[in-house]
C-alpha cells in the first residue's frame, strides 16, 4: 500500500510535470525557448525547471516574499524562470518597469489573473483590450473628485463608529489586534459608498463575508504556485478548488443580495426613472448641492444612458471587483499605518499636530479641502504602503516584444513586477526598513519615485480608485489620531506577513487606544458644564462690569449716540458668547449683517472692550490719513511673543524711526535686486504645475504649490538664504506658521483667551507657543549663519543710491545688518529677528494667498487670462527671458487684474486702531480707548463704489475717473501713514509669478466664485477652493 502511495502522489504528477514542460517548451516559438540564454535565469534547462516548480509549489506563502527577494540579490533586478513551461521574467529596475508600465502596448493581465474568473468575471480588473478601454473610460467619472466628494459623509460616519468601537474595546488599557476592527470599518465604507447599503459589519452583520474573502484569496495563490492545480478539472475535485467556489458562492449571494440585489437595481431604477435623474455631472454644480449616489447609483446611471454599453451583468463585475479590490486593500494599508504610528510616538504626534491646526478641538467632519491639507498624513500613508503595499506583485503578458535597458523579452512572456520588493531598493529609499514619512514631502525625491513606488500599480493601468483609497484612508487614521492616542506593544520585527493575491498578515503586535478626553460620566459632564461655561460665564460678566465701571463716562456713553449692537449689559454678554462660539468661516457673514442692518458705522462691546465698526470711505480717511491714529489695536498685542515690536507691532516713536530705517530696503532699486531670485522660484513653481497636472489626471488644488513657491522667495530676499520650499524641505515651517495663525485668530474671539495664563495653559496657547519656538529657531539659525559669512568676508555698505546699480544682490536680511553695521544705536541683533519674523510672516502668507486666488479667478474668466496674455505677448514676445523692472511698469492690465482680485480678497479681511485721542467722524465723536476695526473684505463690496462688487472687473481699475473713489475706498495694503511698507515689493512678486505662468500656461479653474469658500483668520484663509488644470502653451 505504501509503495502504491509512493507510484500514486509522487511518480504519477512528476511524470505529467515533465511531460507537460517538454510539451509547453515543444511548441513554443525558438526566441521564447531561447530566453535563458540571454538573460539571467534560474531555469537554464529542464532539470532546473523542474527543480525550481516543486521548489515553489512546496512554499508557505509566507516564505514567496523572501524566496524571491533572495532571487534578486542573487542575480540582478531581471531574472528570468520557467515554471511547468510558462516563462517569466522578474522586474526590480524602475528603468525597466517604466517602459513596461507606460506603453499601452502591454496592458493584457497575467496568465493567473484568469483564476480570478469565476470569481470577478470580466470586471475592470481583469478586462482586456477594447472592453477594458470601453470599461475604464465609462467607470472614470465615478471617481471624479466631485464625485469622491459625496462619499466623504458615509466614510466620516463609519469612521467615528470604528474609533468608539476602538476605545471601547481598550477600556483599562487593554490591548486588542486591531486588524479585524480595520476590516469590518473599511467593509462598511465599501458596502455604503459602492452599493449605497448599509452593511453593519461593525455591529456583527458580516463574519462570513469576511472569512469568504480570505478563503478565496488563499485558494487562488495555492493555485497559482502549485503548478497541477492549473488544470481546471483538477482544481475543482481538489479541497482548495472545493474552498474557492464555495467562498465565491457567498460571495455572489452577498452581491446579488445585500438585501437583494436585483430588487436593488429594480427600484433604483424605477426611481431614476420616475424621478428622471441623469448621470452625475461633476463638472454641472458644486457636489455640496448634489443629493449624495453610490457607485452603484452611478452605475446605474451609466445604464441608463448607455444600454448598450453596460448591462446588469457587467454592473455585477464591477461591483464584485471593486468590493474586493476597496474593501481588504484599504483594510490592510489602515492596519499597517495605525501600527507603525503606534511604533513612532513622535511621528504620531506630529501628524496630530498638523490634524490640530487644521480642525483645532472641532469635532466636525473632514472635508476634501481638510483632506488635502493633510500633507504629512498623506506622507504617512505613503510611507505605510511603500512598506505594505497591499498588492505584493502584479503581472502583465506580453504580446509583442519588449525591449528593456538591456535585454530583448519575447512575447508570450509573463512579466512579474512586486512592489514590496521594489521599495526595498536601496538606490530609490535609503534606509528602506525604517519608518521615515519626511521622504515623501522632498519634492527631490519625486522623480525617483515615479516608478520605483507603486503602491497603485502605474500607467494606463494603474488603480482607477487610488483617489478614492487615500482619501478614506486619510478620513479614518484622522479620526483616529484626532481622538486617540496609539501605543503599539511590539516592534517592526514582530510583523509577519505573507504573499498572497493581497498582502496577509500572519502576526501583529497588539494595539492600545486610549482616548484623548474622556467624557464618559454623568459627574464629568457636571463638571464639564460647570467650568466650560459657567466659570467662563461668570469671569464674563465680572469683566464686563469691572471694565465699563473703569472707563470715562463718554466711553459709557457711546451706545448712546452711535448705532450700537450692544445697547444693554444683556445683549453685550449675548454677543460675546456669540462671536466666541463663531467659526472663522462665519466671522465674515456676520459682519457683513452686522453692515447691512445698522449702517456703515456700528458699535459694540466685546467682554468690556468698546469697538467701532467702519465702513465709509469719508470716515477711514479721517481715520488713516492722520498720524495721530497710528496705533494698532489691542489684538495686535496677541501677536508680541512671536512678532516682539517689529514694524507691525511697533508704535510711538520707535515705529517712526523704524519706519524710516527701513524705507531704504524697498527702495525701487533695492527691489531690482530681488527680481532674479523672483523670476527663478516663478519658473520652478512652472514646472511643478506641470508636473502635478500630468501625474494627478491634471486636476490640482494650487494652493499649496503656490504657498510653497511664495515661501521659496520670500526667503530668499529676506533671508538671503534658499529655503527649497518647493522641493519639499519646509514643511514644519509652513505647519507653524498655519498653526500660530490660527490660535491667534482663536484667541482674538475667545474672550476667556485673552489672559496671558489662561491663554498658555489651553491647547490653543501651547500650540502657539510650540509653533512660535519652530520659527524663532529657524530664523535665529539664518541670521547667526548669514553674520558669520558677512564677518568673513566683510560687510558691503550701500552709502548711496548712485551706488545701488553696482552692488551685489542683497537681501532683505544683508540691507538690515548694513544699517547694524552703520547704525549700532539705532538697530540691534533682536530689532533684525523682530523685523526678519514680520516680514517673512506678511510677506508669504499675504502674497502666497493673493496669488492662489489671482490664478483661481483668471481660471475662471478665460476672456480675462487671454487679453492679460496679449499684453505678456506685446511685451515679451515670444521670449522666455526674465521679467526686468520695465517690463512689471509695462504690464497694465496684469496690474488691473491683481488689484481687482485683491478687491475681492484682501489678504487682510480686517485691521484695527486704538485711540488715544477722540477721533471726529463725518457724524460721530468717538471717544479714547475705543477700538476702530475695518473690514477691507467687506469695505470692497461697497456697490456705492464697486457696482456689480461680487463680479471679477479687472477693467474698474483702467478707468480713470475711479482713482479719486478708490483712494480710501481700496485698502489691500492699509492706507496712510501706516501702510504697508511693502506693497510695491508685493505688488512686483505677483506680477512675475503669474506673468511666468500664463506666458507658459493656459489653465481653467473646474468650478465657479461660489464655490470659493474662506475663513477669516489673521490673513484670509481658504476653506475650499475649485481645483485647476493647466495645459503647456
Amino acid at each position: 500500500m505504501l509503495e502504491t502511495n509512493v507510484y500514486n502522489f509522487v511518480l504519477i504528477p512528476l511524470a505529467i510535470l515533465i511531460s507537460y514542460a517538454i510539451w509547453s517548451r515543444l511548441r513554443k516559438p525558438l526566441e521564447y525557448r531561447q530566453i535563458s540564454s540571454h538573460v539571467p535565469s534560474v531555469t537554464k534547462n529542464l532539470w532546473s525547471e523542474l527543480l525550481f516548480s516543486c521548489s515553489i509549489a512546496m512554499k508557505h506563502p509566507r516564505d514567496l516574499l523572501p524566496f524571491f527577494m533572495e532571487i534578486f540579490l542573487n542575480n540582478g533586478p531581471v531574472v528570468h524562470c520557467n515554471i511547468t513551461g510558462r516563462s517569466y521574467v522578474l522586474l526590480n529596475d524602475p528603468d525597466d518597469i517604466k517602459i513596461l508600465l507606460s506603453s499601452t502596448q502591454y496592458i493584457n493581465k497575467g496568465p493567473e489573473y484568469k483564476m480570478l474568473k469565476p470569481w470577478l468575471n470580466d470586471g475592470l480588473l481583469l478586462s482586456s483590450g477594447l472592453k477594458w478601454q470601453n470599461r475604464r473610460k465609462l467607470l472614470t467619472n465615478t471617481f471624479h473628485f466631485k464625485t469622491l466628494d459625496m462619499y466623504n459623509p458615509a466614510v466620516n460616519k463609519h469612521a467615528k463608529v470604528f474609533t468608539k468601537k476602538l476605545l471601547e474595546a481598550c477600556e483599562d488599557d487593554k490591548e486588542i489586534s486591531v486588524m479585524e476592527y480595520v476590516t469590518l470599518c473599511s467593509l462598511d465604507i465599501i458596502c455604503e459608498t459602492i452599493m449605497g447599503t448599509e452593511m453593519n459589519a461593525q455591529k456583527g452583520k458580516s463574519i462570513q463575508y469576511v472569512y469568504s474573502i480570505k478563503s478565496a484569496c488563499r485558494s487562488v495563490i495555492d493555485r497559482v504556485f502549485k503548478f497541477w492545480l492549473w488544470n481546471d478539472l483538477i482544481y475543482r475535485i481538489s479541497e482548495s478548488g472545493r474552498s474557492f467556489f464555495k467562498s465565491i458562492r457567498v460571495l455572489h449571494d452577498f452581491t446579488d443580495s445585500v438585501c437583494i440585489l436585483k430588487n436593488v437595481i429594480k427600484r433604483k431604477q424605477s426611481l431614476l426613472k420616475t424621478s428622471g435623474n441623469t448621470i452625475v455631472q461633476p463638472e454641472s454644480k458644486p457636489a455640496e448641492k448634489r443629493k449624495t449616489k453610490s457607485f452603484l447609483d452611478l452605475l446605474l446611471d451609466v445604464l441608463k444612458d448607455n444600454p448598450d454599453q453596460m448591462t446588469i451583468k457587467d454592473i455585477r463585475e464591477e461591483v464584485d471587483t471593486f468590493l474586493f479590490e476597496g474593501h481588504d486593500t484599504s483594510s490592510i494599508s489602515m492596519t499597517m499605518t495605525l501600527l507603525l504610528l503606534g511604533m513612532h510616538q513622535d511621528i504620531q504626534d506630529r501628524a496630530r499636530e498638523e490634524l490640530h491646526s487644521i480642525f483645532g478641538d472641532s469635532d466636525r467632519d473632514a472635508t476634501m479641502e481638510d483632506l488635502n491639507a493633510m500633507r504629512y498624513l498623506d506622507a504617512v500613508i505613503k510611507e505605510s504602503l511603500r512598506l505594505y503595499p497591499s498588492v505584493p506583485s502584479f503581472t502583465r503578458e506580453l504580446e509583442t516584444t519588449l525591449q528593456l535597458e538591456n535585454y530583448k523579452i519575447p512575447p508570450m512572456t509573463t512579466m512579474v513586477i512586486f512592489p514590496y520588493i521594489l521599495h526595498r531598493n536601496e538606490n530609490i529609499f535609503p534606509k528602506p526598513e525604517d519608518f521615515i514619512p519626511e521622504r515623501f514631502l522632498d519634492e527631490d525625491n519625486k522623480s525617483k519615485f515615479l516608478f520605483g513606488y507603486i503602491p497603485f500599480s502605474a500607467g494606463a493601468r494603474n488603480c482607477i480608485g487610488q483617489k478614492y483609497a487615500m482619501n478614506q484612508m486619510k478620513t479614518v487614521v484622522s479620526t483616529v489620531l484626532r481622538n486617540a492616542k496609539i501605543v503599539s506593544s511590539g516592534c517592526k520585527e514582530d510583523i509577519k506577513i505573507s504573499m498572497q493575491l493581497l498582502i496577509r498578515i500572519e502576526s501583529l503586535p497588539k494595539v492600545i487606544f486610549r482616548p484623548l478626553y474622556k467624557r464618559t460620566s454623568a459627574e464629568m459632564i457636571e463638571v464639564n458644564f460647570y467650568s466650560v461655561v459657567l466659570v467662563p460665564l461668570a469671569g464674563l460678566i465680572s469683566y464686563a462690569i469691572w471694565s465699563r465701571l473703569r472707563m470715562p463716562v463718554e466711553y459709557r456713553q457711546i451706545s448712546s449716540h452711535v448705532p450700537s449692537v450692544t445697547k444693554s449689559f444683556w445683549s453685550e454678554m449675548v454677543l460675546s458668547w456669540k462671536l466666541a462660539m463663531l467659526q472663522p468661516k462665519d466671522i465674515l457673514p456676520f459682519v457683513t449683517d452686522l453692515f447691512k442692518e445698522n449702517g456703515p458705522v456700528v458699535h459694540f462691546n466685546l467682554s468690556g472692550r468698546s469697538y467701532v465698526l467702519l465702513n465709509d470711505p469719508d470716515d477711514l480717511k479721517v481715520l488713516l490719513s492722520n498720524t495721530q491714529y497710528i496705533k494698532k489695536g489691542p489684538e495686535y498685542e496677541m501677536l508680541k511673543p512671536w512678532l516682539n515690536e517689529g514694524l507691525l507691532l511697533s508704535s510711538g516713536q520707535k515705529w517712526h524711526n523704524r519706519r524710516k530705517l527701513l524705507t531704504n530696503t524697498f527702495h525701487f532699486k533695492t527691489l531690482d535686486m530681488y527680481n532674479p531670485s523672483i523670476n527663478k522660484h516663478s519658473r520652478i513653481l512652472v514646472d511643478k504645475l506641470f508636473e502635478a497636472s500630468a501625474n494627478d489626471d491634471k486636476e490640482i488644488s494650487i494652493a499649496e504649490y503656490v504657498t510653497l513657491c511664495s515661501l521659496d522667495i520670500i526667503c530668499e530676499t529676506i533671508m538671503g538664504t534658499e529655503m527649497n520650499a518647493q522641493k519639499g524641505k519646509s514643511a514644519e515651517y509652513v505647519h507653524s506658521i498655519k498653526s500660530a495663525c490660527k490660535s491667534v485668530i482663536e484667541r482674538i474671539f475667545k474672550f476667556w483667551l485673552w489672559n496671558d495664563l489662561v491663554f498658555r495653559m489651553s491647547g490653543s496657547g501651547q500650540s502657539f507657543f510650540k509653533s512660535i519656538k519652530i520659527l524663532h529657531e529657524y530664523t535665529d539659525n539664518v541670521i547667526k549663519s548669514k553674520r558669520a559669512s558677512l564677518n568673513n568676508s566683510g560687510i558691503e555698505k550701500i552709502r548711496s543710491d548712485s551706488k545701488f546699480e553696482k552692488t551685489k544682490k542683497k537681501s532683505f536680511l544683508d540691507l538690515l545688518l548694513n544699517v547694524l553695521n552703520d547704525t549700532p544705536d539705532q538697530m540691534s541683533d533682536r530689532d533684525i529677528r523682530e523685523e526678519v519674523d514680520t516680514f517673512l510672516f506678511e510677506g508669504h502668507d499675504t502674497s502666497s494667498i493673493a496669488m492662489t486666488m489671482i490664478l483661481v479667478l483668471l481660471g475662471m474668466h478665460p476672456e480675462i487670462q487671454d487679453r492679460a496674455r496679449d499684453e505678456l505677448r506685446s511685451i515679451f514676445g515670444y521670449s522666455t527671458r526674465d521679467a526686468t523692472m520695465e517690463d512689471l511698469n509695462a504690464m497694465k492690465y496684469l496690474e488691473a487684474v491683481i488689484k481687482e482680485s485683491l478687491r475681492m480678497y484682501p489678504s487682510v479681511p480686517a485691521f484695527t486702531r486704538e485711540l488715544d485721542k477722540p477721533l471726529q467722524l463725518n457724524k460721530y465723536i468717538i471717544p479714547p480707548m475705543t477700538t476702530i476695526t475695518v473690514y477691507p473684505f467687506i469695505l470692497h463690496r461697497n456697490e456705492d463704489i464697486y457696482p456689480d462688487a461680487e463680479e471679477f472687473i479687472p477693467e474698474r481699475f483702467l478707468d480713470e475717473e475711479n482713482k479719486a473713489k478708490f483712494i480710501f475706498g481700496y485698502l489691500p495694503f492699509s492706507a496712510g501713514a501706516r501702510n504697508c511698507i511693502g506693497q510695491k515689493y508685493a505688488m512686483n512678486q505677483m506680477k512675475i509669478v503669474v506673468s511666468t505662468i500664463l506666458r507658459n500656461a493656459k489653465f481653467e479653474s473646474l468650478g465657479r466664485k461660489e464655490d470659493i469658500q474662506i475663513s477669516t483668520q489673521l490673513i484670509i484663509r481658504i476653506e475650499s477652493l475649485p481645483k485647476m488644470k493647466f495645459y503647456k502653451l
